[in-house]
Protein backbone atom coordinates (compact mmCIF):
# COMPACT_ATOMS: atom_id res chain seq x y z
CA UNK A 1 0.00 0.00 0.00
CA UNK A 2 2.79 2.37 0.91
CA UNK A 3 4.57 1.63 -2.36
CA UNK A 4 1.41 2.44 -4.33
CA UNK A 5 0.97 5.75 -2.49
CA UNK A 6 4.63 6.64 -3.02
CA UNK A 7 4.34 5.91 -6.74
CA UNK A 8 1.13 7.93 -6.95
CA UNK A 9 2.84 10.79 -5.10
CA UNK A 10 5.73 10.84 -7.55
CA UNK A 11 3.47 11.17 -10.60
CA UNK A 12 2.53 14.79 -9.77
CA UNK A 13 6.19 15.46 -8.93
CA UNK A 14 7.21 14.18 -12.33
CA UNK A 15 4.53 16.22 -14.07
CA UNK A 16 5.43 19.34 -12.10
CA UNK A 17 9.11 18.82 -12.90
CA UNK A 18 8.45 18.41 -16.61
CA UNK A 19 6.10 21.42 -16.63
CA UNK A 20 8.55 23.52 -14.63
CA UNK A 21 11.37 22.63 -16.96
CA UNK A 22 9.23 23.48 -19.98
CA UNK A 23 8.30 26.85 -18.53
CA UNK A 24 11.89 27.53 -17.46
CA UNK A 25 13.13 26.64 -20.93
CA UNK A 26 10.63 29.01 -22.52
CA UNK A 27 11.52 31.76 -20.05
CA UNK A 28 15.25 31.37 -20.68
CA UNK A 29 14.62 31.21 -24.41
CA UNK A 30 12.62 34.45 -24.30
CA UNK A 31 15.20 36.21 -22.15
CA UNK A 32 17.98 34.99 -24.43
CA UNK A 33 16.16 36.24 -27.51
CA UNK A 34 15.48 39.59 -25.82
CA UNK A 35 19.09 39.89 -24.66
CA UNK A 36 20.53 39.03 -28.09
CA UNK A 37 18.10 41.43 -29.75
CA UNK A 38 19.20 44.18 -27.34
CA UNK A 39 22.87 43.50 -28.15
CA UNK A 40 22.11 43.84 -31.87
CA UNK A 41 20.28 47.08 -31.07
CA UNK A 42 23.37 48.34 -29.21
CA UNK A 43 25.52 47.69 -32.27
CA UNK A 44 22.96 49.53 -34.36
CA UNK A 45 22.94 52.50 -31.97
CA UNK A 46 26.73 52.79 -31.85
CA UNK A 47 27.12 52.78 -35.62
CA UNK A 48 24.11 55.05 -36.10
CA UNK A 49 25.58 57.47 -33.56
CA UNK A 50 28.82 57.67 -35.55
CA UNK A 51 26.84 58.42 -38.71
CA UNK A 52 24.92 61.09 -36.80
CA UNK A 53 28.22 62.66 -35.79
CA UNK A 54 29.31 62.72 -39.43
CA UNK A 55 25.97 64.18 -40.42
CA UNK A 56 26.36 66.82 -37.71
CA UNK A 57 29.75 67.78 -39.17
CA UNK A 58 28.15 68.10 -42.60
CA UNK A 59 25.88 70.82 -41.23
CA UNK A 60 28.84 73.11 -41.81
CA UNK A 61 27.31 73.77 -45.25
CA UNK A 62 24.68 75.96 -43.60
CA UNK A 63 27.38 78.58 -42.92
CA UNK A 64 27.30 81.55 -45.30
CA UNK A 65 31.07 81.28 -45.91
CA UNK A 66 30.49 77.89 -47.60
CA UNK A 67 27.73 79.34 -49.80
CA UNK A 68 29.95 82.28 -50.74
CA UNK A 69 32.89 79.96 -51.46
CA UNK A 70 30.83 77.92 -53.92
CA UNK A 71 29.14 80.85 -55.70
CA UNK A 72 31.96 83.37 -56.30
CA UNK A 73 33.91 83.17 -59.56
CA UNK A 74 37.05 85.26 -59.03
CA UNK A 75 39.43 82.56 -60.20
CA UNK A 76 41.02 81.98 -56.81
CA UNK A 77 41.19 85.64 -55.88
CA UNK A 78 41.00 87.40 -52.56
CA UNK A 79 37.32 86.68 -51.97
CA UNK A 80 37.86 82.96 -52.50
CA UNK A 81 40.82 83.01 -50.14
CA UNK A 82 38.82 84.90 -47.50
CA UNK A 83 35.92 82.40 -47.49
CA UNK A 84 38.32 79.41 -47.57
CA UNK A 85 40.01 80.79 -44.49
CA UNK A 86 36.67 81.00 -42.71
CA UNK A 87 35.84 77.42 -43.73
CA UNK A 88 39.16 76.16 -42.32
CA UNK A 89 38.31 77.89 -39.05
CA UNK A 90 34.97 76.06 -39.06
CA UNK A 91 36.77 72.75 -39.64
CA UNK A 92 39.02 73.37 -36.65
CA UNK A 93 36.18 74.63 -34.46
CA UNK A 94 34.15 71.49 -35.08
CA UNK A 95 37.15 69.29 -34.32
CA UNK A 96 37.99 71.16 -31.12
CA UNK A 97 34.40 71.28 -29.88
CA UNK A 98 33.48 67.61 -30.22
CA UNK A 99 35.71 64.70 -29.18
CA UNK A 100 33.45 62.30 -31.07
CA UNK A 101 35.03 63.29 -34.39
CA UNK A 102 38.04 60.98 -33.87
CA UNK A 103 36.74 58.54 -36.52
CA UNK A 104 36.45 61.25 -39.22
CA UNK A 105 39.13 60.76 -41.87
CA UNK A 106 38.40 63.91 -43.81
CA UNK A 107 35.86 66.47 -45.01
CA UNK A 108 35.58 67.63 -48.65
CA UNK A 109 33.55 70.49 -50.11
CA UNK A 110 33.41 70.37 -53.93
CA UNK A 111 31.67 73.08 -55.96
CA UNK A 112 30.37 73.40 -59.48
CA UNK A 113 32.19 76.76 -59.76
CA UNK A 114 35.56 74.95 -59.59
CA UNK A 115 36.26 75.84 -55.96
CA UNK A 116 37.12 72.82 -53.80
CA UNK A 117 38.39 72.62 -50.25
CA UNK A 118 39.26 69.77 -47.89
CA UNK A 119 40.17 69.64 -44.23
CA UNK A 120 43.59 68.13 -44.99
CA UNK A 121 44.62 69.91 -48.27
CA UNK A 122 42.85 73.25 -48.05
CA UNK A 123 41.87 74.71 -51.43
CA UNK A 124 42.73 72.34 -54.29
CA UNK A 125 41.88 71.48 -57.90
CA UNK A 126 40.28 68.25 -59.09
CA UNK A 127 42.28 66.21 -61.59
CA UNK A 128 39.09 65.22 -63.44
CA UNK A 129 35.53 66.45 -63.84
CA UNK A 130 33.56 66.07 -60.62
CA UNK A 131 30.68 64.52 -62.62
CA UNK A 132 32.97 61.58 -63.43
CA UNK A 133 33.64 60.77 -59.77
CA UNK A 134 31.46 57.80 -58.74
CA UNK A 135 30.76 58.98 -55.18
CA UNK A 136 29.65 62.40 -56.40
CA UNK A 137 27.47 60.78 -59.05
CA UNK A 138 25.58 58.85 -56.35
CA UNK A 139 25.09 61.99 -54.28
CA UNK A 140 23.76 63.96 -57.26
CA UNK A 141 21.46 61.12 -58.33
CA UNK A 142 19.17 61.89 -55.36
CA UNK A 143 19.97 65.45 -54.23
CA UNK A 144 17.40 65.41 -51.44
CA UNK A 145 18.90 62.38 -49.59
CA UNK A 146 21.83 61.81 -47.26
CA UNK A 147 24.02 59.16 -48.92
CA UNK A 148 26.16 56.64 -47.01
CA UNK A 149 28.66 54.99 -49.33
CA UNK A 150 31.45 52.51 -48.42
CA UNK A 151 34.59 52.64 -50.62
CA UNK A 152 38.39 53.16 -50.61
CA UNK A 153 39.84 56.42 -49.30
CA UNK A 154 40.32 59.07 -52.02
CA UNK A 155 40.74 62.81 -52.37
CA UNK A 156 37.90 62.82 -54.93
CA UNK A 157 39.76 63.58 -58.10
CA UNK A 158 43.26 62.38 -57.19
CA UNK A 159 45.00 59.61 -55.31
CA UNK A 160 43.10 56.53 -54.01
CA UNK A 161 44.45 54.62 -50.98
CA UNK A 162 43.78 51.13 -49.63
CA UNK A 163 42.11 52.41 -46.46
CA UNK A 164 38.40 51.62 -46.28
CA UNK A 165 36.06 54.46 -45.41
CA UNK A 166 32.36 55.17 -45.33
CA UNK A 167 31.39 58.45 -46.98
CA UNK A 168 28.42 60.57 -45.94
CA UNK A 169 27.52 62.74 -48.90
CA UNK A 170 24.87 65.41 -49.42
CA UNK A 171 24.29 68.27 -51.83
CA UNK A 172 24.87 71.93 -50.99
CA UNK A 173 22.11 74.33 -52.05
CA UNK A 174 21.47 78.07 -52.04
CA UNK A 175 18.83 78.43 -49.30
CA UNK A 176 16.71 80.98 -51.14
CA UNK A 177 16.53 79.18 -54.49
CA UNK A 178 17.36 75.53 -53.61
CA UNK A 179 19.89 75.58 -56.48
CA UNK A 180 22.50 72.81 -56.08
CA UNK A 181 25.95 74.44 -56.11
CA UNK A 182 28.14 71.58 -54.86
CA UNK A 183 28.48 68.57 -52.54
CA UNK A 184 30.01 67.86 -49.15
CA UNK A 185 31.55 64.48 -48.37
CA UNK A 186 32.47 63.38 -44.83
CA UNK A 187 34.71 60.28 -44.72
CA UNK A 188 34.42 58.02 -41.65
CA UNK A 189 37.00 55.34 -40.90
CA UNK A 190 35.36 51.96 -41.56
CA UNK A 191 37.10 50.57 -38.50
CA UNK A 192 34.35 52.24 -36.46
CA UNK A 193 32.06 49.45 -37.69
CA UNK A 194 34.57 46.79 -36.70
CA UNK A 195 34.90 48.31 -33.22
CA UNK A 196 31.11 48.58 -32.88
CA UNK A 197 30.66 44.93 -33.81
CA UNK A 198 33.63 43.42 -31.99
CA UNK A 199 33.30 45.29 -28.68
CA UNK A 200 29.88 43.79 -27.95
CA UNK A 201 30.15 40.11 -27.02
CA UNK A 202 27.48 37.83 -28.44
CA UNK A 203 27.72 34.65 -26.38
CA UNK A 204 31.08 32.86 -26.29
CA UNK A 205 31.65 32.65 -30.05
CA UNK A 206 28.90 34.75 -31.61
CA UNK A 207 29.57 37.63 -34.00
CA UNK A 208 27.97 40.38 -36.06
CA UNK A 209 28.07 41.00 -39.81
CA UNK A 210 26.67 43.87 -41.86
CA UNK A 211 25.27 43.64 -45.38
CA UNK A 212 23.87 46.20 -47.81
CA UNK A 213 21.06 45.79 -50.28
CA UNK A 214 21.29 48.24 -53.14
CA UNK A 215 19.78 47.90 -56.62
CA UNK A 216 18.69 44.36 -55.78
CA UNK A 217 22.24 43.24 -54.95
CA UNK A 218 23.26 41.93 -51.51
CA UNK A 219 26.85 42.83 -50.60
CA UNK A 220 28.90 42.48 -47.40
CA UNK A 221 29.77 45.80 -45.76
CA UNK A 222 31.52 44.11 -42.83
CA UNK A 223 32.35 40.43 -42.26
CA UNK A 224 33.71 39.15 -38.93
CA UNK A 225 36.92 37.11 -38.76
CA UNK A 226 34.93 34.59 -36.65
CA UNK A 227 32.80 33.57 -39.63
CA UNK A 228 34.02 30.13 -40.69
CA UNK A 229 34.48 29.10 -44.30
CA UNK A 230 31.26 27.89 -45.89
CA UNK A 231 29.03 29.29 -43.14
CA UNK A 232 27.31 31.87 -45.33
CA UNK A 233 23.58 32.22 -44.72
CA UNK A 234 21.22 30.62 -47.21
CA UNK A 235 19.78 32.82 -49.93
CA UNK A 236 16.25 32.38 -48.56
CA UNK A 237 17.42 33.67 -45.18
CA UNK A 238 19.14 36.67 -46.78
CA UNK A 239 15.97 37.44 -48.74
CA UNK A 240 13.98 37.33 -45.49
CA UNK A 241 16.44 39.68 -43.77
CA UNK A 242 16.42 42.32 -46.52
CA UNK A 243 12.61 42.21 -46.71
CA UNK A 244 11.99 43.05 -43.03
CA UNK A 245 13.06 45.82 -40.66
CA UNK A 246 14.03 43.47 -37.84
CA UNK A 247 13.46 39.97 -36.54
CA UNK A 248 15.05 36.69 -35.57
CA UNK A 249 14.98 33.02 -36.61
CA UNK A 250 16.89 29.75 -36.21
CA UNK A 251 18.81 28.17 -39.10
CA UNK A 252 20.74 24.90 -39.31
CA UNK A 253 24.22 25.51 -40.76
CA UNK A 254 26.76 22.69 -41.16
CA UNK A 255 24.86 20.40 -38.78
CA UNK A 256 24.35 22.85 -35.93
CA UNK A 257 21.60 25.34 -35.13
CA UNK A 258 22.38 29.05 -35.15
CA UNK A 259 20.23 31.80 -33.68
CA UNK A 260 20.06 34.71 -36.15
CA UNK A 261 18.93 38.21 -35.12
CA UNK A 262 18.87 41.25 -37.40
CA UNK A 263 17.83 44.90 -37.58
CA UNK A 264 18.17 47.87 -39.94
CA UNK A 265 20.32 50.99 -39.64
CA UNK A 266 18.03 54.00 -39.66
CA UNK A 267 20.18 56.21 -41.92
CA UNK A 268 20.81 53.60 -44.64
CA UNK A 269 19.35 50.30 -45.77
CA UNK A 270 22.06 48.19 -44.13
CA UNK A 271 21.26 45.08 -42.13
CA UNK A 272 23.11 44.29 -38.91
CA UNK A 273 23.08 40.50 -38.45
CA UNK A 274 24.00 38.74 -35.19
CA UNK A 275 24.84 35.01 -35.30
CA UNK A 276 25.38 32.74 -32.31
CA UNK A 277 25.35 28.99 -31.70
CA UNK A 278 21.97 28.07 -30.19
CA UNK A 279 23.47 25.45 -27.86
CA UNK A 280 25.82 28.08 -26.46
CA UNK A 281 22.87 30.37 -25.74
CA UNK A 282 20.68 27.72 -24.12
CA UNK A 283 23.26 25.91 -21.98
CA UNK A 284 21.65 27.24 -18.77
CA UNK A 285 18.38 25.57 -19.80
CA UNK A 286 20.17 22.23 -20.17
CA UNK A 287 21.62 22.68 -16.68
CA UNK A 288 18.10 23.22 -15.33
CA UNK A 289 16.97 20.01 -17.03
CA UNK A 290 19.66 18.01 -15.21
CA UNK A 291 18.79 19.67 -11.90
CA UNK A 292 15.07 18.96 -12.41
CA UNK A 293 15.66 15.24 -12.93
CA UNK A 294 17.86 15.13 -9.81
CA UNK A 295 15.26 16.93 -7.71
CA UNK A 296 12.52 14.51 -8.82
CA UNK A 297 14.61 11.48 -7.87
CA UNK A 298 15.50 12.96 -4.48
CA UNK A 299 11.85 13.85 -3.86
CA UNK A 300 10.82 10.23 -4.51
CA UNK A 301 13.30 9.01 -1.88
CA UNK A 302 12.20 11.69 0.58
CA UNK A 303 8.51 10.83 0.07
CA UNK A 304 9.11 7.11 0.71
CA UNK A 305 11.15 7.69 3.92
CA UNK A 306 8.90 10.21 5.62
CA UNK A 307 5.48 9.05 4.44
CA UNK A 308 4.53 7.13 7.60
CA UNK A 309 5.56 9.97 9.89
CA UNK A 310 3.68 12.58 7.87
CA UNK A 311 0.54 10.47 7.28
CA UNK A 312 0.15 9.64 10.97
CA UNK A 313 0.39 13.29 11.92
CA UNK A 314 -2.07 14.41 9.29
CA UNK A 315 -4.78 11.76 9.56
CA UNK A 316 -6.17 12.45 13.03
CA UNK A 317 -6.88 16.20 12.70
CA UNK A 318 -8.21 15.69 9.18
CA UNK A 319 -10.70 13.04 10.38
CA UNK A 320 -11.79 15.36 13.19
CA UNK A 321 -12.25 18.26 10.79
CA UNK A 322 -14.23 16.05 8.39
CA UNK A 323 -16.72 15.20 11.15
CA UNK A 324 -17.17 18.89 11.96
CA UNK A 325 -17.80 19.62 8.29
CA UNK A 326 -20.50 16.92 8.14
CA UNK A 327 -22.21 18.55 11.13
CA UNK A 328 -22.04 21.94 9.42
CA UNK A 329 -23.55 20.39 6.29
CA UNK A 330 -26.47 19.15 8.42
CA UNK A 331 -27.12 22.65 9.78
CA UNK A 332 -25.20 22.39 13.05
CA UNK A 333 -22.26 24.79 13.22
CA UNK A 334 -19.63 23.44 15.65
CA UNK A 335 -16.24 24.95 16.39
CA UNK A 336 -13.34 22.64 15.54
CA UNK A 337 -10.62 21.70 18.03
CA UNK A 338 -8.77 24.91 18.87
CA UNK A 339 -5.48 23.21 19.73
CA UNK A 340 -4.10 24.17 16.33
CA UNK A 341 -0.96 22.55 14.96
CA UNK A 342 1.61 24.92 13.39
CA UNK A 343 1.11 23.58 9.87
CA UNK A 344 -1.36 23.56 6.97
CA UNK A 345 -3.87 21.46 8.93
CA UNK A 346 -3.83 24.06 11.68
CA UNK A 347 -4.41 26.75 9.08
CA UNK A 348 -7.33 24.71 7.73
CA UNK A 349 -8.84 24.38 11.23
CA UNK A 350 -8.51 28.12 11.83
CA UNK A 351 -10.03 28.83 8.44
CA UNK A 352 -12.93 26.44 9.16
CA UNK A 353 -13.60 28.09 12.52
CA UNK A 354 -13.51 31.56 10.97
CA UNK A 355 -15.96 30.35 8.32
CA UNK A 356 -18.35 28.97 10.96
CA UNK A 357 -18.17 32.23 12.97
CA UNK A 358 -18.84 34.24 9.81
CA UNK A 359 -21.81 32.01 8.88
CA UNK A 360 -23.32 32.43 12.34
CA UNK A 361 -22.77 36.19 12.16
CA UNK A 362 -24.30 36.36 8.68
CA UNK A 363 -27.36 34.45 9.88
CA UNK A 364 -27.79 36.90 12.80
CA UNK A 365 -27.26 39.90 10.52
CA UNK A 366 -29.77 38.53 8.04
CA UNK A 367 -32.35 38.09 10.80
CA UNK A 368 -31.82 41.67 11.98
CA UNK A 369 -31.98 42.98 8.42
CA UNK A 370 -35.25 41.13 7.78
CA UNK A 371 -36.68 42.60 10.97
CA UNK A 372 -35.61 46.09 9.87
CA UNK A 373 -37.18 45.53 6.46
CA UNK A 374 -40.47 44.43 7.98
CA UNK A 375 -40.48 47.43 10.31
CA UNK A 376 -39.70 49.78 7.40
CA UNK A 377 -42.47 48.24 5.29
CA UNK A 378 -44.94 48.54 8.16
CA UNK A 379 -44.00 52.17 8.74
CA UNK A 380 -44.35 52.89 5.01
CA UNK A 381 -47.83 51.29 4.94
CA UNK A 382 -48.86 53.13 8.11
CA UNK A 383 -47.69 56.38 6.50
CA UNK A 384 -50.00 55.71 3.53
CA UNK A 385 -53.04 54.94 5.71
CA UNK A 386 -52.65 58.07 7.83
CA UNK A 387 -55.95 58.59 9.77
CA UNK A 388 -55.82 62.35 9.25
CA UNK A 389 -55.34 61.88 5.52
CA UNK A 390 -58.31 59.47 5.38
CA UNK A 391 -60.52 61.79 7.39
CA UNK A 392 -59.60 64.91 5.41
CA UNK A 393 -60.04 63.17 2.05
CA UNK A 394 -63.46 61.74 2.96
CA UNK A 395 -64.45 65.12 4.37
CA UNK A 396 -63.49 66.76 1.05
CA UNK A 397 -65.53 64.18 -0.90
CA UNK A 398 -68.58 64.84 1.32
CA UNK A 399 -68.17 68.58 0.86
CA UNK A 400 -68.03 68.25 -2.93
CA UNK A 401 -71.05 65.96 -2.91
CA UNK A 402 -73.04 68.51 -0.88
CA UNK A 403 -72.18 71.17 -3.47
CA UNK A 404 -73.46 68.83 -6.21
CA UNK A 405 -70.00 68.66 -7.81
CA UNK A 406 -70.54 65.05 -8.88
CA UNK A 407 -67.82 65.05 -11.54
CA UNK A 408 -65.22 66.13 -8.98
CA UNK A 409 -66.53 63.53 -6.52
CA UNK A 410 -66.02 60.80 -9.13
CA UNK A 411 -62.54 62.11 -10.00
CA UNK A 412 -61.38 62.27 -6.39
CA UNK A 413 -62.93 58.91 -5.54
CA UNK A 414 -61.10 57.27 -8.46
CA UNK A 415 -57.85 58.94 -7.37
CA UNK A 416 -58.47 57.72 -3.80
CA UNK A 417 -58.99 54.18 -5.08
CA UNK A 418 -55.85 54.30 -7.26
CA UNK A 419 -53.86 55.67 -4.33
CA UNK A 420 -54.68 52.75 -2.02
CA UNK A 421 -54.50 50.12 -4.76
CA UNK A 422 -50.87 51.12 -5.46
CA UNK A 423 -50.08 51.37 -1.72
CA UNK A 424 -51.22 47.80 -1.18
CA UNK A 425 -50.12 46.45 -4.63
CA UNK A 426 -51.00 42.88 -3.67
CA UNK A 427 -48.02 42.66 -1.32
CA UNK A 428 -45.47 43.38 -4.05
CA UNK A 429 -42.36 45.38 -3.13
CA UNK A 430 -41.45 46.39 -6.69
CA UNK A 431 -43.69 48.28 -9.07
CA UNK A 432 -43.15 50.09 -12.38
CA UNK A 433 -42.26 53.75 -12.66
CA UNK A 434 -45.69 54.26 -14.29
CA UNK A 435 -47.46 52.78 -11.24
CA UNK A 436 -45.38 54.86 -8.81
CA UNK A 437 -46.13 58.04 -10.79
CA UNK A 438 -49.87 57.24 -10.85
CA UNK A 439 -49.71 56.81 -7.08
CA UNK A 440 -48.12 60.26 -6.70
CA UNK A 441 -50.51 61.79 -9.23
CA UNK A 442 -53.51 60.40 -7.28
CA UNK A 443 -52.13 61.86 -4.05
CA UNK A 444 -51.57 65.29 -5.61
CA UNK A 445 -55.06 65.30 -7.19
CA UNK A 446 -56.61 64.59 -3.78
CA UNK A 447 -54.51 67.25 -2.04
CA UNK A 448 -55.13 69.81 -4.79
CA UNK A 449 -58.86 69.43 -4.20
CA UNK A 450 -58.23 70.46 -0.60
CA UNK A 451 -55.51 73.06 -1.23
CA UNK A 452 -56.49 74.37 -4.65
CA UNK A 453 -55.60 77.95 -3.71
CA UNK A 454 -52.00 77.15 -2.72
CA UNK A 455 -51.05 73.98 -4.61
CA UNK A 456 -50.17 73.36 -8.25
CA UNK A 457 -48.05 70.49 -9.58
CA UNK A 458 -46.17 69.24 -12.65
CA UNK A 459 -45.06 65.68 -13.45
CA UNK A 460 -42.39 64.89 -16.05
CA UNK A 461 -41.45 61.28 -16.87
CA UNK A 462 -39.18 59.97 -19.62
CA UNK A 463 -41.45 57.62 -21.66
CA UNK A 464 -38.53 55.22 -22.20
CA UNK A 465 -38.40 54.29 -18.50
CA UNK A 466 -42.10 53.94 -17.62
CA UNK A 467 -41.77 50.13 -17.54
CA UNK A 468 -38.65 50.11 -15.33
CA UNK A 469 -39.19 48.64 -11.86
CA UNK A 470 -38.45 50.53 -8.66
CA UNK A 471 -39.12 50.12 -4.94
CA UNK A 472 -42.71 51.15 -4.27
CA UNK A 473 -43.85 54.14 -2.19
CA UNK A 474 -40.63 56.15 -2.34
CA UNK A 475 -41.92 59.31 -4.07
CA UNK A 476 -45.21 60.02 -2.20
CA UNK A 477 -43.58 60.62 1.24
CA UNK A 478 -41.19 63.09 -0.42
CA UNK A 479 -44.11 64.88 -2.13
CA UNK A 480 -46.03 64.94 1.16
CA UNK A 481 -43.03 66.49 2.89
CA UNK A 482 -42.78 69.13 0.14
CA UNK A 483 -46.48 70.00 0.62
CA UNK A 484 -46.64 70.20 4.42
CA UNK A 485 -43.17 71.67 5.13
CA UNK A 486 -42.70 73.76 2.00
CA UNK A 487 -45.87 74.84 0.18
CA UNK A 488 -48.17 75.26 3.21
CA UNK A 489 -45.65 77.58 4.90
CA UNK A 490 -45.48 79.83 1.83
CA UNK A 491 -47.78 82.67 0.94
CA UNK A 492 -49.61 82.36 -2.36
CA UNK A 493 -49.70 79.58 -4.93
CA UNK A 494 -46.89 77.04 -4.73
CA UNK A 495 -45.55 74.53 -7.27
CA UNK A 496 -44.41 70.93 -6.74
CA UNK A 497 -42.49 69.32 -9.62
CA UNK A 498 -41.95 65.55 -9.87
CA UNK A 499 -39.34 64.49 -12.44
CA UNK A 500 -38.13 61.01 -13.39
CA UNK A 501 -35.37 60.66 -16.01
CA UNK A 502 -32.60 58.26 -16.99
CA UNK A 503 -28.85 58.85 -16.68
CA UNK A 504 -26.10 57.64 -18.99
CA UNK A 505 -24.76 54.99 -16.58
CA UNK A 506 -27.94 52.82 -16.46
CA UNK A 507 -29.36 54.68 -13.48
CA UNK A 508 -32.60 56.57 -12.83
CA UNK A 509 -32.85 60.08 -11.38
CA UNK A 510 -35.97 60.87 -9.30
CA UNK A 511 -36.50 64.46 -8.15
CA UNK A 512 -39.15 66.31 -6.14
CA UNK A 513 -38.78 70.10 -6.33
CA UNK A 514 -40.88 72.72 -4.56
CA UNK A 515 -40.71 76.51 -4.43
CA UNK A 516 -41.93 76.58 -0.87
CA UNK A 517 -40.49 77.97 2.34
CA UNK A 518 -37.22 76.02 2.19
CA UNK A 519 -34.81 75.42 5.07
CA UNK A 520 -32.02 77.34 6.74
CA UNK A 521 -28.53 75.84 6.77
CA UNK A 522 -28.94 75.05 10.48
CA UNK A 523 -32.17 73.12 9.95
CA UNK A 524 -30.75 71.28 6.94
CA UNK A 525 -27.76 70.26 9.06
CA UNK A 526 -30.07 69.11 11.86
CA UNK A 527 -32.03 67.00 9.35
CA UNK A 528 -28.83 65.29 8.16
CA UNK A 529 -27.81 64.61 11.78
CA UNK A 530 -31.25 63.10 12.45
CA UNK A 531 -30.88 60.78 9.44
CA UNK A 532 -27.42 59.72 10.62
CA UNK A 533 -28.73 58.81 14.06
CA UNK A 534 -27.15 61.72 15.94
CA UNK A 535 -30.59 62.66 17.37
CA UNK A 536 -31.60 59.98 19.89
CA UNK A 537 -35.32 60.42 19.20
CA UNK A 538 -37.65 62.07 16.69
CA UNK A 539 -37.57 65.87 16.66
CA UNK A 540 -40.67 67.55 15.26
CA UNK A 541 -40.37 68.74 11.71
CA UNK A 542 -37.15 66.86 10.94
CA UNK A 543 -38.63 64.68 8.16
CA UNK A 544 -39.72 61.38 9.74
CA UNK A 545 -41.21 60.25 6.41
CA UNK A 546 -38.03 61.14 4.52
CA UNK A 547 -35.93 59.23 7.06
CA UNK A 548 -38.11 56.16 6.56
CA UNK A 549 -37.76 56.38 2.77
CA UNK A 550 -34.01 56.87 3.05
CA UNK A 551 -33.63 53.78 5.26
CA UNK A 552 -35.74 51.63 2.90
CA UNK A 553 -33.62 52.72 -0.08
CA UNK A 554 -30.39 51.81 1.69
CA UNK A 555 -31.78 48.44 2.79
CA UNK A 556 -33.02 47.45 -0.66
CA UNK A 557 -30.53 49.13 -3.01
CA UNK A 558 -27.41 49.30 -0.86
CA UNK A 559 -25.74 51.74 1.50
CA UNK A 560 -24.21 53.72 -1.40
CA UNK A 561 -27.71 54.91 -2.40
CA UNK A 562 -30.01 57.34 -0.59
CA UNK A 563 -31.71 60.73 -0.65
CA UNK A 564 -29.87 63.99 -1.33
CA UNK A 565 -31.41 67.31 -0.20
CA UNK A 566 -30.52 70.83 -1.21
CA UNK A 567 -32.54 73.76 0.12
CA UNK A 568 -32.48 77.55 0.32
CA UNK A 569 -34.47 79.45 2.87
CA UNK A 570 -37.60 81.11 1.36
CA UNK A 571 -36.60 79.85 -2.12
CA UNK A 572 -37.40 76.14 -2.17
CA UNK A 573 -36.16 72.58 -1.71
CA UNK A 574 -34.94 69.83 -4.08
CA UNK A 575 -34.90 66.17 -2.97
CA UNK A 576 -32.99 63.89 -5.37
CA UNK A 577 -32.56 60.13 -5.57
CA UNK A 578 -30.40 58.08 -7.94
CA UNK A 579 -31.13 54.34 -8.13
CA UNK A 580 -30.11 51.49 -10.49
CA UNK A 581 -32.30 50.95 -13.54
CA UNK A 582 -34.17 47.58 -13.59
CA UNK A 583 -36.38 46.15 -16.34
CA UNK A 584 -37.92 43.11 -14.61
CA UNK A 585 -38.05 41.22 -11.31
CA UNK A 586 -34.76 39.44 -11.97
CA UNK A 587 -32.90 42.76 -12.21
CA UNK A 588 -34.04 44.08 -8.83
Amino acid sequence: MVDIIVIQSTIPLRDVGITSYGKAYKTIEKKTIDSTTQLAAQVNQRIALTFQIGQRFSNIIENQSVINFLTIKDGGGAETYKNAKEINKLFKMYRDTFDDYQWLKGVYIIGFNGNNISEAQGVYRLQKDMIDIETIQKVLSRPEDLHIIPHKLTDYGGETKEEAVISLGRTIEIPTTNQVIGVIIVDIDQRVIEVGCEDIALGNAGYFTIISHEDGQIAAVYRSDKEAEGCTLKQASLDLIVSQESGHFIERIQGRKEFIVFNTLSQVDWKIIGRVDLQDLMKSAYTIRTMTVSVILLSIVFTAVFYHFISGRLTRPIRNLREKMKQAEAGVFPIADESYSPDEIGDLQRGFNRMIVNIIQLIEDNKKEQELLKKAELKALQAQINPHFLYNTLDAIVWMAETNNSAKVVEITKAFSTFFRTALSEGKEWITVEEEIEHVRSYLMIQQARYQDILSYEIEVDPAIRDCRILKLILQPIVENALYHGIKNKRGLGLIQVKVSQLEDSKLLLEVIDDGYGMTEERLEALEDYWNGDYPQFVAGLGYGLKNVNERIKLYYGKEYGLTISSQHKVGTRVSLIIPRARDEEDV
